[in-house]
This record gives C-alpha cells, structure tokens and sequence, in this order.
C-alpha cells in the first residue's frame, strides 16, 4: 500500500490522551501512510487540541446542539474512522447518532443501544453476563437483597449503576452498607426521561471479591463480527491505581483471558477496543467487573509493551493486510504513568 492513501482519524472527547494523538500518527508511518488526527472537545483549552492536525470545538454532549455540530464536522472533514474517548458520549453515538454519522463513510467505534445499555449499566451486565463470570450484584433498593448479600460476604462494593470510572465507590463492611448507599445515591446519575423513584435504584450493592485486578483490552473488527470472536486480546495486571485509572501495571499472558472476552463479543457486538475489568479470585475464577467500549486508562500499559492498536484500526479502515499482526505484545512488561504539562493558550492583553 503507497503513500498516496491518506487516511483521517477523529478523536472525540479526547481530553488529556496526547499519546493517543501521537500514536495515531505513529501508526500511519507504521502503514507507509499520510494521515492527520482531529481532535474534537467542548473545552479550548484541552492538552490533546494543541497536539492534533485539526482542532474543532464543539458543543457538550449534554447540549441539543452536539449532535448536529458532531454530524456537521465529520462532513466536512470526512474522517476514515471516528471514536469517542467519554463513556456519556458513547451513549450520545448509540442512540442513532453513530449511525448517521456512517452513512459518510466513517467506521465510527460505538456500540449499537442494546448494546450501551448493557456496558453501561452496571446491574444490567451483571445480570446478563455468564454465571462463570457473573459477580453476585444487587439494586440498593432492594434491601431484602442487599441484606442477603452482606449476610454471605464480610465486606462489599457500593458504587454508581450508571457510574463511569469509580464514582460512588466504597468498599465496606455489611455493618456501613447503607450508609455508604446513601452517599452513592445523592450523586448518582440516572438516565434523562427516567421515571421518579428511589436514588438507591441508581445504586448497586455487589459481592467484594478478594482478588488479583487485570486490565483486558478485547479488539474487534471496526466494521462489527457477526460472531462477536476478537482479532486479539491483551491483558496487565494492575499494580497501583489512582484517581480510578491504572497508574502502574504489568502486561501477563492475554490467553487466559479469551474467554470473558469472547463472551463480552457475543453479549454487545462490539467495534474496536473494548476495556474490560476482571478480578481472578483465590480460585481462579473470573470476576468480569466493568465493560468499556473505548480506550480505556490501562491501554498504554499495553502499547508499551508492543500492542498497537491504532495501527489495527488504521489497517483495518484502509484494508491493509493482516492488521490483527499488530495485536501481539511482550509479557512481562511493568510501566508507570507520570504527569506532563504543555501550553494550552496564551491570551492576548491590551495594554
């Protein structure tokens, strides 16, 4: 494949991910192509906005008129492939928006509505996910449940049902549960248009596992698999968290791991990279925790350890051959995050 082919990505909500900026543009020299990035964000200040090739500001996703000024860039832009960085904007492009935003030609990487409601509720998933993988979850609101949980488990996971990241979390004791769900409830969202009732029904109640946490990256095709199988997997081990991100982690043998992320395949269809939290018990066992389908936090663990999946999604968008080569990463790989700081704007005085 010759340079002639020039190739466009758009990040959505791209925030402080710079490295994904420049790891897109790694990936087009990888495939011996010409390409740009285009960052799209709310806030003019946003880190990525003054590392990418274009930079368009556009309207909150909370606010009517995204959608529209969202359709109106990618037509005049004509990205190659589209995707969002934001779990609320996720649900924006799985209500229809995704879909219309296809009929140009773009590969966007959002799930289908089935599909979102399920990665982004956090009782849903448990409920529909396979026993073997199936952490025991309950609504806050049903006290009878909760009691029955705490009555099995020392300790359990209160958190936000529609929760992004760790919002409301805590971890205690069957003695602080309904405390703890009282906190999670004053700031747990709920969907627009949802139907008055109790907060606690926007809160879970879940079974504390003790256990080992592994960061999965599934990836799929972009186009969507009708059998939901991964062209490739990639798993870490998470070593220390912050801010509810991964900010150390070393990359572990992904096959053990092909399992719970075939079942995710097969559960929400999805297109591009899927992030998934497991945690493997004493036992062994599987505890699928959260589906994210985007870049998650973890994923440059992975890169670094020779995983390129920007190279996968630019190969498969301009059919380059056997992009699933780009999926395959060392073992044993242990990196740390660390903060950076650029220039956003500079704005002018008058004297």
């Amino acid at each position: 494949m010759g340079a002639e082919r020039r190739v466009r990505v758009m990040l959505c909500s791209a925030g402080r991910r710079v490295y994904l900026v420049r790891w897109f543009r790694e990936a087009f020299a990888t495939l011996g192509l010409d390409g740009d990035v285009v960052v799209l964000d709310a806030d003019p200040s946003c880190a990525t906005g003054r590392f990418a090739d274009h930079f368009r500001i556009v309207p909150r996703f909370t606010d009517p008129a995204y959608a529209d000024a969202l359709a109106a860039v990618v037509a005049d832009l004509r990205p190659d492939l589209v995707l969002s960085l934001n779990d609320y904007e996720l649900e924006m492009l799985a209500g229809g928006l995704a879909d219309r935003l296809r009929r140009t030609g773009a590969a966007v990487l959002s799930l289908d509505a089935a599909g979102q409601a399920l990665a982004g509720d956090k009782w849903a998933l448990a409920c529909a996910v396979p026993p073997e993988y199936r952490t025991p979850t309950v609504l806050a609101s049903d006290r009878a449940g909760v009691a029955a949980l705490v009555a099995r488990h020392e300790r359990v996971v209160v958190k936000h049902r529609l929760g992004s990241g760790s919002s409301g979390l805590a971890v205690v004791p069957g003695t602080a549960v309904h405390a703890a769900v009282e906190r999670s409830a004053a700031t747990a969202p709920r969907p627009g248009g949802a139907a008055p009732g109790p907060a606690e029904d926007w809160v879970v109640v879940q079974q504390h596992v003790d256990g080992t946490e592994y960061g999965v990256d599934a990836v799929f095709s972009v186009r969507g698999s009708p059998t939901g199988t991964p062209s490739g997997v990639s798993a870490r081990r998470k070593l220390r968290m912050r801010s509810g991100e991964t900010d150390q982690a070393v990359t572990v043998d992904p096959a053990p791991f092909a399992g719970v992320a075939a079942a995710v395949g097969r559960l929400v269809s999805p297109r591009g990279i899927v992030d998934l939290d497991v945690l493997v018990d004493a036992s062994g066992r599987q505890h699928l925790i959260d589906v994210n389908p985007r870049f998650g936090g973890g994923y440059p663990f992975s890169h670094l350890a020779g995983v390129d999946v920007p190279a996968y999604l630019v190969a498969e968008v301009t059919g380059a051959r056997d992009p699933a080569a780009h999926l395959e990463g060392r073992v044993g790989v242990t990196a740390s995050k660390y903060e950076e700081v650029t220039l956003a704007r500079v704005e002018e005085r008058v004297p």
